[in-house]
């Protein structure tokens, strides 16, 4: 059971038009970020340098596509949140394929309910971010702690076992103890 935000953070308004404006290039900086993190990762680099190399390529793709810096930015702390939160929730072993689609619903509540559904191609995006992670030894748990709030793990962990025992009317009660510790 993978687990979100209770509120997840918005995505800063108009970058839903935006990307649907011109998909194709919106994934192609993520496909750049993403080749600028294999690249630094592969030359010895941690998952903060990575992310920062991700960064440095992706932003000004997406400021060519018309996306200010601060919409940039604003965008990959609100995905960062919620994605970064859920990861550290997920199996310390879980798949890429797993990965992927927490990062693709993670975008869609960050997205809002009036959005619309995102474009298959984003799964598919997200999948190859997945991938590209795991092939570079990055798990969810240090890409969710790199990516979002830190969590504590133990009370995480402990919190998923417990409420798998429990009534699901209890799962909104732990997830809002873990936001607030």
């Amino acid at each position: 059971m993978t687990m979100y935000p209770m509120d997840p953070p918005p995505f800063p308004e108009g970058l839903g038009e935006m990307i649907m404006g011109d998909p194709g290039a919106f994934m192609g900086a993520m496909q750049g970020g993403m080749d600028a993190f294999a690249t630094s990762m592969q030359g010895g680099g941690d998952i903060a340098s990575a992310g920062q190399a991700f960064m440095d390529a992706a932003g000004p793709m997406c400021s060519d596509m018309g996306m200010d810096p601060g919409m940039f930015d604003g965008m990959c702390d609100a995905f960062g949140d919620c994605a970064g939160f859920a990861m550290q929730g997920m199996p310390a072993d879980a798949p890429p394929a797993d990965m992927g689609a927490c990062m693709m619903d993670a975008a869609t509540m960050c997205m809002g309910p009036d959005a619309g559904p995102m474009p298959p191609e984003m799964g598919d995006m997200f999948g190859s971010m997945a991938d590209t992670m795991a092939d570079c030894g990055c798990g969810p748990h240090d890409m969710g702690a790199e990516m979002g709030p830190p969590m504590q793990m133990g009370l995480c962990r402990a919190s998923l076992v417990h409420t798998l025992r429990k009534p699901a009317s209890l799962h909104l009660k732990v997830v809002l103890v873990m936001q607030q510790e």
